[in-house]
């Protein structure tokens, strides 16, 4: 029994080393997503340095959304539509 462990382990460790860094990948890529997201927001309404508390709020939320939306088609697409 523990032969069989270790050898399901070997086997199934590629897949996990290949999903841990597409997750790298996904938050590296919301991390500047919403960096860029908030950049744009200020540039084009500078007033929102100026929010509530719950303005502040609904825009972290709005942007995550976003940008959530934004990662995972982007990791969708680079991971299913690439020419072989």
């Amino acid at each position: 029994m523990p032969g069989d462990l270790e050898e399901l382990f070997n086997e199934m460790e590629p897949l996990y080393n290949a999903m841990m860094e597409e997750q790298a990948k996904m938050k590296a890529l919301e991390k500047d997503i919403i960096a860029s997201m908030n950049e744009l927001a200020l540039k084009h309404y500078p007033e929102i340095k100026n929010l509530e508390k719950e303005g502040f709020d609904e825009l972290v939320d709005v942007i995550w959304r976003a940008a959530d939306k934004y990662v995972v088609g982007v990791n969708h697409v680079a991971g299913t539509m690439q020419i072989e």
